[in-house]
């Protein structure tokens, strides 16, 4: 999806990270979801349980640390988390969530964004100093992948 001129940094990174991890050979079988859409819940439970048994979620990147000395804000760490959910009884000729978690660690690290990014000053992506995190659930194996840049936001139209 295009991003709209009025879109807030937030949604126009998610939309860019799903945008890049679509375009991974490795991950083509594996669906791709943004966590902006109507029934979050509702298309995950349908991938994994119709798409194969694993699916990747880009979260909403969140502000987690702030300059309070610069004008705009400047957003000196903004966290995007990629998450990995794997129901393995499923999942019999998917990539396994730790190929999955690999092959975004090599495709989002170091990644600089095209130009439609450029306005906020947005940084390169680097992986956390810990960029795996599993998430405790007693049913399926899920992992998020950390990464951190920095930007500032535009005035808004």
């Amino acid at each position: 999806m295009p991003a709209a001129v009025n879109l807030p940094i937030t949604q126009e990174l998610q939309d860019a990270v799903v945008a890049v991890l679509g375009t991974r050979t490795a991950l083509r079988d594996v669906a791709i979801v943004g966590r902006r859409k109507t029934n979050i819940v509702a298309d995950i439970e349908e991938a994994i349980a119709t798409l194969g048994g694993i699916c990747i979620v880009v979260l909403l990147p969140l502000p987690v640390e702030i300059n309070p000395e610069t004008p705009g804000p400047y957003i000196q760490k903004l966290e995007i988390r990629v998450r990995v959910i794997e129901n393995q009884a499923l999942n019999e000729s998917k990539p396994a969530a730790a190929e999955v978690i690999e092959e975004i660690l090599v495709a989002l690290h170091q990644y600089n964004f095209p130009e439609k990014l450029e306005a906020f000053g947005l940084n390169l992506f680097t992986a956390a100093p810990r960029p795996i995190e599993e998430i405790p659930d007693p049913e399926r194996t899920i992992y998020d992948v950390i990464f951190f840049t920095s930007c500032g936001y535009r005035p808004r139209a």
